[in-house]
C-alpha cells in the first residue's frame, strides 16, 4: 500500500469547553486502554474532522477530542522521525540537490516491502461519550473492530475504505439528500452500522457508572 501525505505533523484541533482550540500534532499523549490483542496504546492528537462538525451536530456538547492511537514501536519511530525533521515540508538543500523531506521520506518507506503481518493486523474505533442518564453521570463506549478481509488488505485499509464505499452506493441510490453533510447527519445511524456490520465488521456497546 502506497503511502500518502497524513494531517499527523499539521496542528491539530480539540473541542474544549465550548470553543476549538489549536494544540500541536503529537500533544496530548494518554495511555488508551483498547481489547485484546491491542491492549494499551500511546494515543495522541491529529489533525481530523470530528472536533469540526460534533459541536455543531451534537446540542449542548462541550468536549470533543480525537486521537489516534498506534503501536508504541510505531508512535516512538513516528516521534523521532518528526523530531528530527523528516516529516518537515520546507526544502532543505543538499550536495545532491533541494529534497523536501517528507517526500524524501514518503519515497523511502513506499520501498519498503509489504510485511505478512498487514494480513494480520485490527483496526478499532473506540467512542466514549460521558454525561447525565436519568440523573447520573454515565460513560457510554461504542467499539468497531476491523480485522483484514478476505480479499487481502490490511485492517486500517478496510476500515478506512469500507465506509466511504457504503456512502458512495447509498448516493447512487438516492438515499443521501444533495449537499454537504458531516457522517453524522449525511447517514441513518443505525441502518449505516447494519451496512458496516453485513460486510463483517463488529459492534460492541457498554454503558457504565462515570
Amino acid at each position: 500500500m502506497l503511502l500518502e501525505p497524513q494531517p499527523e505533523t499539521l496542528p491539530a484541533m480539540i473541542f474544549e469547553g465550548g470553543a476549538l482550540r489549536e494544540v500541536p500534532a503529537g500533544s496530548g499523549v494518554v495511555q488508551w486502554d483498547f481489547p485484546p490483542p491491542l491492549g494499551t496504546m500511546p494515543a495522541i492528537y491529529t489533525l481530523h474532522s470530528e472536533p469540526a462538525t460534533l459541536p455543531e451536530t451534537i446540542p449542548g456538547v462541550r468536549d470533543v477530542r480525537w486521537r489516534l492511537a498506534l503501536p508504541p514501536a510505531v508512535h516512538e519511530g513516528f516521534a523521532l522521525l518528526t523530531s528530527i525533521g523528516l516529516a518537515d515540508r520546507e526544502p532543505v538543500e543538499t550536495p545532491s540537490g533541494t529534497v523536501v523531506p517528507r517526500d524524501l521520506l514518503i519515497a523511502i518507506l513506499n520501498r519498503m516491502p509489504t510485511s505478512d503481518e498487514d494480513a494480520k493486523d485490527v483496526e478499532y474505533l473506540d467512542v466514549r461519550v460521558a454525561g447525565e442518564k436519568a440523573g447520573a453521570r454515565v460513560a457510554a463506549t461504542e467499539r468497531a473492530l476491523f480485522t483484514p478481509p478476505p480479499e487481502g488488505m490490511s485492517a486500517g485499509s478496510f476500515g478506512t475504505a469500507l465506509p466511504i464505499t457504503v456512502a458512495v452506493r447509498w448516493m447512487a441510490e438516492g438515499r443521501v439528500a444533495p449537499g454537504v453533510h458531516p457522517p453524522e447527519t449525511a447517514f441513518d445511524p443505525q441502518a449505516f452500522v447494519d451496512e458496516l456490520a453485513r460486510e463483517g465488521v463488529a459492534f460492541s456497546s457498554s454503558v457504565d457508572a462515570a
